[in-house]
């Protein structure tokens, strides 16, 4: 696994050896420029100092003696050269190592020239009173050397440097990664179930997504954890009636002296075991479609169609209870959803319209197309519901007390979550006799 702090220790020493390897660069190119323009002037105060030493010394008549005294030079004192001629172009002075390819005929100022495989830089001057003509040279790989020397000597510290700003760098580097060294130790040391949100506190803004991610998902399970519970609770709870029922009933089949009594008490304990499975699968149901589960499977849905279907399929069952079951749809409407949820959405309710309407009625699902919304509805002839009592109707495990029907109050509790999970608003109204149940889907396309 590879190391943060590694990697970004590499990249800042990379980054930092690039810029002073380019800073180096710049410095030698603008130095050197600065040295040359220094050594030029340099010859030429040379140049000038020669010039009136040797009209002092044309004066004196002393010209062996200046001549003797330039064979005494140091040897440093060589990586100048000079030759001085007289208007006649007779030799007068000259370093006794300058070479003799050099000749009075170099223009006057300053010029290079290669000599034996090296490079020169020179200056010429003339004293236009005593006609004596002067040349100043000296080689460019000493300028190079002197320019190099000065170079290191500058870009030096940083070399010494280099160790402790490692150092640095790297206890910088972990002082800036400590929130992840306490994310990493406060996550670990957490129980299993505390979900709680990582505080924010003194977290750098390159961490705070993360750790706003990582706060998200607590929340997600800590919900998904509170739905469990409760949905373990209320099975438990719900489950308590109809498991008892099928053991009495069962008592009941073991105790019975007759043949008649044990065939009921086993048919009732047959209808027990059917209500409880039926419990079972509705709460799964209900669980499956949380409005926190997350749509990721979506596509346009034709209501039309699937309201048509879902009539179909529920209309043997209306006919046998003496209902009417109508459709009314005149346009295709497609909503973003999942179909089988829809299906069952719809089958809810027009099943509890079914439940809840006397022989005789009607029921009525309505499809419309309207600005920017669309509106599906379910409306039967039946009691209907007391106002105070419409915004109970969609608990979990509802049931009116004077609902002598079987059923467990799961229906419309399942398909207000079918519908809050495709983003409708569904709402309970008196209809014109009965009940009316609408959903409304905002912004879909027709």
């Amino acid at each position: 696994m590879r190391s943060i702090r590694f990697q970004l220790l590499a990249l800042l020493l990379s980054l930092t050896f690039c810029g002073w390897l380019l800073l180096a660069l710049l410095t030698s190119f603008s130095e050197r420029h600065e040295i040359r323009e220094l050594l030029d002037a340099h010859l030429a105060q040379v140049a000038r100092l020669i010039m009136v030493t040797v009209f002092h010394e044309a004066e004196e008549k002393d010209g062996l003696g200046f001549q003797k005294d330039l064979h005494r030079l140091h040897k440093y004192e060589y990586s100048i050269i000079f030759k001085v001629w007289s208007r006649n172009g007779t030799l007068l002075f000259q370093t006794p190592n300058a070479p003799a390819e050099l000749l009075p005929t170099s223009p006057s100022g300053y010029s290079d020239f290669e000599l034996q495989g090296e490079m020169w830089r020179q200056f010429s001057i003339e004293d236009p009173d005593a006609g004596h003509r002067l040349l100043v040279a000296d080689r460019y790989g000493d300028r190079d050397i002197l320019a190099s020397k000065i170079i290191f000597n500058m870009l030096r510290p940083f070399l010494w440097v280099s160790p402790l700003l490692t150092v640095l760098i790297w206890f910088g580097i972990g002082r800036g990664l400590a929130p992840l060294r306490r994310l990493a130790t406060d996550i670990p040391n957490r129980d299993y179930n505390c979900l709680s949100p990582v505080s924010m506190r003194d977290v750098p803004q390159e961490v705070a997504p993360l750790v706003r991610e990582l706060n998200a998902l607590f929340s997600r399970l800590d919900n998904a954890y509170m739905r469990f519970s409760r949905f373990t609770s209320d099975a438990v709870h719900e489950l308590r009636t109809p498991l008892a029922g099928i053991r009495a009933q069962a008592t009941v089949a073991l105790r019975s002296p007759d043949k008649a009594g044990r065939e009921h008490a086993l048919r009732q304990v047959l209808k027990g075991s059917d209500r409880a499975a039926h419990l079972v699968e509705q709460m799964l149901l209900l669980a499956r479609v949380d409005p926190n589960a997350i749509a990721t499977s979506f596509k346009p849905i034709d209501l039309r169609q699937a309201a048509s279907e879902v009539v179909d399929e529920m209309r043997s069952k209306a006919t046998e209870q003496g209902l009417e079951l109508q459709l009314e749809a005149p346009q295709s409407v497609s909503v973003p959803g999942d179909l089988e949820l829809m299906k069952l959405l719809l089958g809810n309710l027009i099943g509890n319209a079914i439940a809840h309407t006397p022989s005789g009625g009607r029921i009525q699902v309505r499809l419309e197309q309207r600005q920017n919304r669309v509106d599906l509805s379910v409306e039967d002839t039946g009691p209907g519901v007391a106002a105070a009592e419409l915004e109970r109707i969609f608990d979990r495990f509802y049931r009116h007390p004077d609902n002598q029907r079987e059923g467990f109050g799961l229906g419309l509790s399942i398909s207000q979550r079918i519908a809050e999970l495709h983003g409708a608003k569904i709402k309970a109204s008196p209809g014109q006799q009965g009940l009316r149940i609408q959903i409304t889907f905002l912004d879909s396309d027709s």
